[in-house]
């Protein structure tokens, strides 16, 4: 790293030092104009990601962006654009395709385990969750997340914020597959209070829930299912964190994700 900025010189300063990053601005453009750097790693809130990304390529930079990439596909489409159309590689950072234990089915999956892969089941329990975060977990200001037109999400701005990892997973341990058609089912007359998310996160209004997402693929053999049953919704699920089954012709692998804890089988881990 060459250079770090933040609108906070006093945050940027601080990240500054303890990772030995030479130079700090507090102004994004004057950063790519004097700053020397092949690449920026945006890692704003989500309405910022598209113009901060346009400014970058216009620039003649490489670009790694945060998830959600875009409010919406017109700003994904005109950043994506403009990179092609100078030459420059855009990647959004998605971390469910790097987790261990999905790097490790998408290997047995390429590897014949299971046949060819036809159904992906996915679902969203109660979290594990530490008393303190051994991360950063951003700023304690982050109102923006359920800030309908901020964060893209409208009505739905947790399922708009979280669900690009149910998908970019289900793509990736169907080698191949693209998602064609998303269906959802809104729990519009829930009887239980919504409550807040991760300690972390704003998600403290009663917004709609959504406990129930599925989709088909271009290829017309192959489907998949998301299900949430967690205190976010109301509900309670058994099974912690976040799982998937990947339904294949001669076999099945069950993955467990992030906040997830062991897998036990009549009693047994």
């Amino acid at each position: 790293m060459v250079a770090v900025c933040d609108l906070n010189e006093k945050a940027a300063r601080a990240f500054a030092s303890q990772h030995r990053v030479p130079q700090v601005y507090t102004s994004y453009t004057e950063m790519l104009e004097r700053a020397g750097i092949d690449l920026v790693d945006i890692g704003t809130p989500t309405f910022l990601h598209a113009p901060m990304a346009l400014e970058a390529g216009r620039a003649c930079k490489h670009l790694h962006c945060e998830k959600p990439f875009c409010r919406n596909v017109g700003e994904g489409l005109e950043v994506c654009l403009e990179v092609e159309g100078r030459g420059l590689k855009l990647l959004v950072g998605e971390t469910y395709v790097f987790l261990a234990s999905h790097l490790k089915a998408r290997a047995l999956i390429e590897a014949g385990q299971i046949g060819r892969p036809l159904q992906i089941r996915q679902r969203h329990g109660a979290w594990l969750e530490r008393p303190q975060a051994q991360v950063y977990s951003g700023p304690a200001e982050r109102n923006w997340r359920i800030d309908p037109a901020k964060s893209g999400g409208g009505a739905y701005p947790w399922i708009f914020d979280h669900a690009v990892h149910f998908f970019a997973t289900a793509e990736y341990l169907i080698p191949g597959g693209r998602i064609a058609q998303v269906f959802s089912v809104p729990a519009r007359k829930a009887q239980a209070p919504k409550q807040r998310g991760a300690a972390h996160d704003p998600y403290t209004t009663a917004e709609l829930d959504i406990p129930l997402i599925t989709w088909s693929y271009k290829d017309p053999a192959c489907q998949g299912v998301w299900m949430r049953a967690e205190r976010l919704s109301g509900k309670y699920d058994f099974m912690r964190g976040f799982s998937t089954c990947v339904v294949g012709e001669k076999g099945m692998i069950e993955v467990l994700g992030e906040g997830g804890g062991n897998l036990w089988w009549e009693g047994q881990q």
